[in-house]
């Protein structure tokens, strides 16, 4: 019966025993690992299912058993999951857990679609490329239930986009996110004038990264940074015109009226 079942074109795993039926009869091994060697037909099912999930990904959901073209093996196949959310990004809800936290399979999800990023695991929704990807496609992700309260999705998105930080807020309508230090600074490197409205327009490491970035932004801060002469040298060595905003003591600093004015030749009616 076997013989008949399997034929001539059974894969067999290599390097391991046959088992023995009852009756005496040597059965071919079945790998119940790996499914290619779990029936002759398998590569047939799921060239078969990738057909279907080619046309549409959603699909993927559709259930069957051990005798149908679809089969928890089938599905199960990154090929076929891969197919699936490529053709529709929100597909990565029906793939299992695995695939879920695989980034190759939710990064084509949610390149494809970047709501797809609310069915990623939570180690994936704060990943850099993942969340760029998800923003580029579509930033009403901010708006998915939950995922602003994901830490590592927040400094992600600032990474990407400083000026979220503020929307991000908005949309909380909370701003503990602006009282994070690491966040911030994220953001001001990105754009500098997200430091406005943070309890850091006085913090010299944040201030400094911020005017590298957008050199006016020396006007939104402390008084004591505009009197620092390393924030105001990095301030005008962005924007010369920024030596306007400087403590009244630097603006006559050599050094700073030079780099300003080398940097932009206006910023001498500024001084």
């Amino acid at each position: 019966m076997f013989a008949r079942m399997w034929g001539k074109s059974r894969k067999v795993a290599p390097n391991v025993p046959n088992k023995t039926h009852k009756s005496g009869k040597v059965v071919p091994y079945q790998n119940t690992v790996n499914p290619l060697y779990n029936g002759f037909n398998f590569e047939k099912r799921r060239k078969k299912m990738e057909s279907i999930v080619n046309k549409n990904g959603l699909l993927l959901k559709i259930k069957g058993n051990s005798n149908s073209n679809i089969n928890s093996n089938v599905k199960s196949d990154i090929r076929v999951v891969l197919a699936a959310v490529k053709q529709n990004g929100l597909a990565l809800q029906y793939a299992n857990d695995y695939y879920k936290n695989y980034k190759k399979i939710v990064l084509a999800a949610v390149k494809q679609n970047g709501l797809a990023i609310q069915f990623a695991s939570k180690r994936l929704q704060g990943d850099d490329d993942i969340v760029k990807e998800a923003l580029t496609n579509n930033e009403d992700v901010l708006y998915i239930d939950g995922l602003l309260e994901n830490r590592e999705f927040v400094l992600a998105a600032v990474k990407y986009n400083g000026v979220l930080l503020r929307v991000i807020c908005f949309e909380m309508n909370d701003n503990h996110y602006t009282n994070d230090k690491e966040i911030v600074m994220a953001a001001v490197k990105q754009d500098g004038y997200s430091i406005v409205d943070t309890p850091f327009t006085n913090d010299p490491d944040v201030g400094l990264i911020a005017v590298q970035q957008k050199g006016n932004v020396l006007k939104r801060l402390n008084e004591n940074l505009k009197n620092n002469k390393k924030i105001v040298l990095a301030a005008v060595k962005q924007n010369g015109l920024a030596i306007e905003f400087a403590a009244n003591e630097l603006k006559h600093d050599k050094e700073i009226i030079e780099t300003a004015i080398k940097q932009n030749g206006l910023a001498i009616y500024k001084t």
